[in-house]
């Protein structure tokens, strides 16, 4: 049965793999961004190692969070927090290390229905670090899933390997679905003697099982989507970084990406981290906060940056 995306709220996830890229500056900006556009914005910090979306928003400790929807069985929608800036709301991640292992497949299968009833136009969902099953899983819920990296090769690397494992997922659980997952199952046996080196040459083995696999992995192209962004960038090579990831991911992942543009290396960030302020608030004519702006519209219309 299709969903009828049009009567729920519409989601975004901000992951990436790696920590410190970035996610959660990104996230609280972008959802200021669209508040202050008139549009109801809810931010969820799911980073269940260490929440800190709140504090980048202004919002003291809560004496509810996210914990206690899994271990106090709260409802989602009494767990929201207002912030400062209208329009934009907050549920606040586990204040206490909280592992991800520990979320039941049942807990999360409710915490995501619940997540499609909350009232707002865009929640968007700040994802922790790590390629853990509940974390991919997450990232698969959202309408517009978003990448946040820096031009380093560990956090290229991170990122690669959580966008693989990702779509790896995404079409096994699309094959479960359809009752065909011992046809997964068997060519996942099979790749080590095909000399399979990436994804998308698994995807191309896939394929030859069957119509019905093709016409799966079909299905979950045409709407799988993901958004790039770069952040810290300091010279011409870094920006054009994302076209290049963009790039990759067509050629060894096998799906579609938007590179939607860049945040470059800006020394007054941390000053606005410091003083618990969304930089969008803070500077918002600076050269960053246009590219932020720039980077939600994008999001917003399924556009990509323009290349100078």
């Amino acid at each position: 049965m299709i969903e009828d995306t049009s009567k729920r709220p519409q989601i975004w996830a901000v992951g990436g793999g790696k920590g410190g890229t970035g996610k959660s500056f990104v996230t609280c900006n972008i959802a200021t961004c669209l508040a202050a556009q008139g549009k109801r914005t809810l931010v969820i910090d799911a980073d269940f190692g260490g929440a800190n979306l709140h504090t980048l928003l202004g919002v003291s400790k809560s004496q509810k969070s996210l914990a206690d929807f899994f271990l106090n069985k709260a409802l989602l929608n009494e767990l929201i927090v207002d912030t400062k800036i209208k329009n934009l709301h907050v549920i606040v991640g586990p204040l206490r290390y909280f592992e991800p292992e520990s979320i039941k497949y049942v807990q999360k299968i409710k915490l995501f229905n619940h997540i499609k009833q909350l009232d707002a136009d865009i929640i968007i969902l700040d994802l922790g670090s790590g390629t853990h099953f509940n974390i991919v899983d997450t990232f698969l819920l959202a309408d517009k899933k978003v990448v946040v990296t820096l031009p380093q090769i560990t956090a290229l690397e991170n990122m690669f390997s959580f966008l693989n494992n990702a779509f790896y997922r995404c079409l096994n659980r699309a094959f479960v679905q359809k009752n065909l997952g011992y046809i997964f199952k068997n060519t996942v046996k099979e790749r080590a003697g095909y000399e399979i080196g990436h994804l998308r040459q698994f995807i191309a083995l896939l394929r030859q099982k069957s119509v019905e696999s093709n016409d799966i992995i079909d299905n979950e192209l045409s709407k799988y989507m993901v958004n790039i962004i770069i952040n810290q960038a300091k010279t011409s090579k870094d920006i054009s970084l994302g076209n290049q990831v963009r790039s990759l991911c067509i050629k060894y992942l096998g799906f579609k990406a938007n590179y939607i543009g860049y945040i470059e290396q800006d020394d007054t960030i941390p000053l606005s981290i410091n003083k618990r302020q969304p930089y969008l608030q803070m500077y918002p004519k600076s050269r960053c906060a246009i590219k932020i702006e720039k980077i939600t519209l994008n999001l917003l219309n399924n556009t990509q940056m323009r290349v100078q």
